[in-house]
């Protein structure tokens, strides 16, 4: 039944009237829906489960700069994160995502190689990093910090004049945020032009928490100068958040806990035992040494006892350890045998599945982040090149990531064999996914069997001459029949 006051709104206005019923009908429906679903209740239960609705770039840019700290100290100071970062990065980017060049004329292939090699052992600013050195230290970058940025330098020594210089996400002025309206949508020191995309970033010319320089109003530097590397984990994201902060409050107590244990143990133990005057009248004479050592019986005098401390046990710290050690692995995206080290409890197939998921993330870091900033790389090496007056014309590069170690490359490199035998995959697929350039892996094979063949050398491993038991392949000739 309507109130006294919905019928005055009624009356005197009917579109006010309706409005508020239609509000009030979605909202009834609001809560009908809720209803299908346990985690959308509002009950006791989840009275203390706090949650907004706020955008990416919302929640990311009220956490970024705390999460960046908290995660650059736990690096520093705990062995669970710096050894998690290590893992991601020697596992991404190993020994370098190696370019290769290709090419319709052998001559523009050549060249590029040539140059793209030259090029990469001084391609530094600072003179410190070959090409992989920085390919490193950006994904250490985005990994501690979030994001990383590379920026492109032109001019210099060498047949390629450009040089490169990677900055920290701390650069990238996270005070400069418009909505627009005034002209350029900045998000968080990003710049957007009316098409939503991005046409610049606002950066300092020196690192903003540098205690020995003096801070600069930041400059907008066009986007084709600057690679921005983070990992996108909601759309329209525009600024990354460090790698595991799902675990950041997990190592922080699990380091307290093991300070606080390893604290009361060294308690305990220093309190070997309390002495006891049994008559009361405080006599010494008594022979018990300041230091108690192995082996030793002292004497007390008369009316004296000893009452010795029992260290509390520390029974289920290993249990606890190991749960919250896994827990801290998940959120990195690792392995738990990668982050500790511990293969006590691992056989070959438990191995196996961890690493194949282990892959799996790794591939993702690569493909969607690594390589296609190397991509944007090679298209500023090809436009220096240009400038240079090098006739690249059709030339691209593809980037080989390096290898994977197999677990048991008997069992594994036999599977491959038998695969590509039965056609379920490619032997140029099979080589890059063991983290070899098929064009440069076969021109090797072919180089290397020619100078077999000239030396007159048969080898057992040359499947051309000798099968895979190491016999050599018996050549049948059929020989012309003579009649008598």
């Amino acid at each position: 039944m309507a109130s006294i006051l919905e019928k005055m709104i009624a009356y005197l206005s009917p579109e006010s009237a309706y409005r508020r019923e239609q509000a009030r009908l979605r909202a009834h429906a609001v809560m009908a829906a809720r209803a299908k679903y346990d985690a959308a209740q509002s009950g006791r239960r989840n009275r203390s489960w706090l949650v907004t609705t706020t955008s990416a770039n919302s929640e990311v840019g009220a956490a970024l700069p705390v999460l960046r700290a908290r995660s650059r100290d736990l690096v520093r100071n705990n062995p669970y994160a710096s050894k998690a970062i290590e893992v991601i990065v020697s596992n991404t980017v190993g020994s370098g995502i190696v370019p290769s060049a290709k090419s319709k004329s052998k001559r523009r292939q050549d060249l590029a190689n040539q140059l793209m090699a030259e090029w990469m052992q001084d391609c530094d600013i600072h003179g410190r990093l070959d090409l992989y050195g920085i390919q490193s230290l950006m994904m250490r970058a985005e990994s501690e910090s979030g994001e990383a940025l590379l920026i492109r330098k032109l001019g210099g020594k060498g047949r390629i004049p450009m040089k490169l210089e990677l900055r920290e996400g701390d650069y990238l002025d996270h005070t400069k945020t418009t909505d627009g309206t005034l002209g350029a949508h900045i998000c968080y020191g990003v710049q957007f032009d009316a098409q939503k995309h991005i046409s610049g970033y606002w950066l300092h010319h020196s690192h903003p928490g540098d205690m020995t320089t003096v801070a600069t109003i930041p400059s907008l530097i066009p986007a084709d100068q600057v690679i921005h590397m983070f990992e996108m984990r909601r759309p329209e994201q525009c600024r990354g958040i460090p790698r595991g902060v799902a675990g950041f409050q997990k190592m922080k107590n699990l380091d307290d806990f093991q300070d606080a244990r390893l604290e009361q143990q060294k308690i305990a133990a220093c309190m070997v035992g309390i002495i006891t005057d049994l008559n009361g009248d405080g006599n010494t004479g008594d022979t018990l040494p300041e230091k108690l050592e192995p082996g030793m019986f002292p004497q007390l005098a008369s009316g004296k006892d000893v009452k010795f401390n029992n260290p509390p046990s520390v029974s289920g710290h290993a249990e606890f350890t190991t749960l919250e050690q896994k827990s801290i692995a998940a959120a990195y995206g690792i392995t738990y045998e990668a982050l500790t080290g511990d293969l006590s409890n691992t056989n070959f197939s438990s191995a196996r599945m961890g690493w194949i998921e282990f892959s799996r993330n790794v591939d993702r870091w690569r493909w969607n982040m690594l390589v296609p900033a190397m991509k944007k790389l090679e298209a500023w090496f090809l436009e220096a090149a240009q400038l240079a007056g090098h006739d690249l014309g059709d030339v691209t590069f593809e980037w080989t990531p390096p290898r994977r170690e197999m677990i048991d490359p008997t069992k594994e490199i036999g599977a491959q064999i038998k695969a590509i035998r039965g056609g379920l995959k490619s032997w140029q697929e099979t080589a890059r996914e063991n983290g070899y350039d098929p064009a440069m892996l076969l021109d090797e094979i072919a180089e290397d069997n020619k100078r077999f063949d000239d030396l007159n050398l048969v080898l057992d491993s040359d499947a051309r001459k000798a099968t895979s038991s190491g016999r050599l392949q018996v050549e049948t000739q059929t020989q012309p029949s003579t009649e008598e």
